[in-house]
């Protein structure tokens, strides 16, 4: 990357930072949140990872400098007399991880041929106008695994373009931290592994290079059947023993892709779109390396979760499943930016089109939480749970529309920390906006200044 890039990169950072922390949600942390949290506090504070839930400790670890600040400034401002500061800093690591893998996306486009300005554009609609902009500002570990997957491939087309030791250990790096990341993802690891040892004449690896990379892999492995023996007494324990692939993959599938309540399509619409560029993008970018991270590893997690017991990530908004490989999804969509000038009319104009609706739905899930529209309806009418999920009319979409024209009448429905914070600590919470409006001017002036100077 050149010294603009890396500039670009910068003030493209500081941009998405500011806006998610400036929509962070009211709620603290979800249920498989405080699982992580409750590992994070027992690593910090009794350097135990004892019994905690099913996943594995990487989202865990990399919480840890957050509840050290949460727990240093726990009587100050708006968590004076609480004991919520831990929860909230550790509630913010996504907002401070996303930015990062939209940075990865920018630096991942450049590296595939694309321009400067297609690059920022792809980076900038995956922050604002995918689901990614709603996790941001929450505790699941998709934006994790969406981090260390773009990081993997951005580490291989390093590798490609350079062999350097520097770049083996990257790349070591981010298959350590899959491997570590999420049970379910341990094959995709191993499985780019075994394709970087294949293709080491492409990627000019020497012996020693393919040593270290399986030695690092091998590692992680041996750290997860520690990791499964602290807590269960058993290297081949997980925890995951008693959930099962239930789903019927008809079902699973059907309702991933068309359903109106979990459809990637309607929920990110964007992704529809890129599909219709894809037989032009792989005929330029016909390698093994795209093919397994913009067609295999999506079709994996489909396959996956469409027969997992917990096919639509419960009672969660939207595609969550397909979060952690959107930006791949999304890279084919690359060609129409490039062209879009070119382009027929009504071509134009659909893709603003869909831009706009894209970016409307995610607005349209940050503004209120989803979790009001489940309250709505009162627990009695939440089952049969597929009939809410294949619902239109009476399904959490249309139920979000009206939960939030229900909001300007209970401002309490709205989901902003800031706002819920304002009234009790008006000084703080003044500052704190003041500060992030300030770091959000200075990103969209950076950027601007950029591409004068490019």
């Amino acid at each position: 990357m050149t010294k603009i890039d890396k500039n670009i990169a910068l003030y493209l950072y500081l941009l998405c930072a500011s806006v998610y922390l400036l929509s962070k949600s009211s709620s603290l942390l979800a249920i498989d949140g405080r699982i992580r949290f409750a590992l994070t506090e027992s690593l910090v504070e009794r350097y135990s990872v004892s019994s905690y839930g099913t996943g594995l400790p990487a989202q865990s670890v990399l919480q840890i400098p957050l509840y050290l600040v949460g727990k240093t400034i726990k009587d100050v401002g708006c968590f004076q007399g609480r004991d919520n500061a831990r929860e909230f800093f550790v509630g913010l690591l996504n907002s401070f991880i996303t930015p990062i893998s939209v940075v990865l996306l920018f630096a991942v486009s450049l590296k595939l041929g694309f321009q400067k300005r297609t690059a920022l554009t792809l980076a900038l609609l995956f922050a604002f106008a995918t689901t990614a902009f709603l996790y941001a500002r929450f505790n699941g570990n998709e934006p994790t695994l969406c981090l260390f997957l773009l990081g993997t491939y951005f580490a291989i087309l390093n590798l490609k373009e350079k062999m350097s030791w520097r770049n083996v250990l990257f790349l070591a790096g981010m298959l350590f931290s899959l491997i570590l990341s999420h049970y379910g993802i341990i094959p995709v690891a191993l499985a780019a592994g075994l394709l970087v040892i294949l293709k080491r004449k492409d990627l000019s690896l020497k012996k020693i290079h393919q040593i270290a990379i399986i030695a690092i892999m091998i590692g992680a492995l041996f750290l997860c059947a520690w990791y499964n023996h602290a807590r269960y007494s058993s290297f081949w324990l997980t925890g995951y023993e008693s959930q099962k692939f239930s789903t019927p993959t008809f079902i699973g599938i059907c309702g991933l892709l068309f359903s109106p309540g979990k459809s990637v399509f309607l929920y990110d619409p964007l992704i529809l779109l890129s599909l219709f560029w894809f037989g032009k993008f792989f005929r330029t970018k016909k390698d093994v390396w795209s093919i397994y991270f913009i067609i295999i590893i999506p079709l994996y997690r489909l396959m996956v979760y469409a027969h997992w017991h917990s096919a639509f990530g419960s009672f969660t908004w939207g595609s969550r499943r397909f979060l952690p490989v959107l930006p791949f999804l999304l890279l084919p969509f690359g060609v129409a930016v490039e062209k879009y000038f070119s382009l027929k009319r009504w071509k134009k104009i659909l893709i603003i089109a869909v831009i706009v609706l894209s970016t409307l739905i995610q607005l349209l899930a940050i503004s209120v939480h989803w979790k009001y529209y489940w309250i709505s309806i009162g627990p009695d009418r939440w089952w049969p749970y597929l009939r809410r999920i294949f619902s239109f009319t009476d399904g959490p979409l249309v139920g979000q529309v009206r939960i939030l024209i229900e909001a300007f009448s209970r401002p309490e429905y709205f989901d902003f920390f800031w706002i819920s914070q304002f009234q009790a600590h008006p000084l703080v919470v003044s500052g704190a906006l003041i500060a992030l409006f300030s770091v959000m001017a200075v990103s969209i002036l950076g950027l601007k200044k950029s591409f004068r100077a490019n």
